[in-house]
């Protein structure tokens, strides 16, 4: 419950997150046309919402993110200041 009352964004920085997530696609060796393919997303907006903080991915895209990247999801997802104990070390 507690993570509902609070809300995703005191436990992730979304526009961190964000640009953490455009950082690691525009070095990655995939198109943007490949992302949305393996997103299975009909066109990159949804993606430009996640580059902009405007949304988060869900939690089976940052799984995917993690495999196609090679990093782990806690290198992906920036926690937000009101909670850092939910981050890890």
């Amino acid at each position: 419950k507690e993570a509902v009352i609070l809300g995703e964004s005191a436990f992730m920085d979304k526009r961190a997150t964000g640009r953490n997530i455009k950082r690691l696609f525009k070095a990655s060796p995939y198109t943007m046309a490949e992302w949305c393919d393996h997103f299975h997303v009909l066109n990159d907006q949804s993606i430009y919402k996640w580059y902009n903080g405007t949304t988060l991915p869900k939690v089976e895209h940052l799984v995917l993110m993690s495999k196609l990247l090679d990093v782990p999801v806690e290198d992906i997802v920036v926690c937000g200041e009101r909670h850092p104990e939910h981050c890890r070390d």
